[in-house]
């Protein structure tokens, strides 16, 4: 399941699109404990922390909604996961409340892998520069 944010457009370099996504989908058929892998806005690149490198992708301890491709299984189980304790977790930022349930399918310390921005990166229009962006993107 390909999870896209509507205000972050993202383009591949060095596969094509449909390339980049089928190698995703090939990741997690490969590895049952990797719950995601995701493209990254460049510029987020440093803050991001890395548990192991590879030589296509990185892994991280955090899932992140920048493009990324999931399970659709995992995804009904974290919102089953969710619904059920709604009350206690209402208050949460989503993403950070996706992280925590997320973490609770793997025990994997490389539960999240995302791609080098070499080979792929994602734009987020919401950033003050967001009419800068969206012309350098042609949109």
């Amino acid at each position: 399941m390909l999870i896209l944010e509507d205000d972050s457009p993202f383009e591949t370099f060095q596969c094509s699109l449909t390339d980049c996504l089928a190698r995703s989908c090939q990741m997690l058929a490969d590895n049952h404990e990797l719950l995601s892998v995701r493209f990254l806005r460049r510029g987020d690149f440093p803050s991001v922390p890395r548990l192991k490198d590879e030589r296509d992708f990185f892994y991280s301890p955090n899932f992140d909604l920048q493009p990324s491709v999931v399970r659709v299984r995992d995804w009904y189980v974290i919102h089953q996961l969710i619904e059920r304790n709604w009350e206690q977790v209402s208050h949460l930022q989503c993403e950070l409340l996706l992280r925590m349930a997320f973490d609770q399918l793997s025990r994997s310390p490389f539960k999240h892998a995302v791609w080098w921005p070499d080979f792929g990166e994602t734009h987020h229009l919401g950033v003050p520069d967001w009419q800068e962006q969206i012309k350098a993107l042609h949109l």
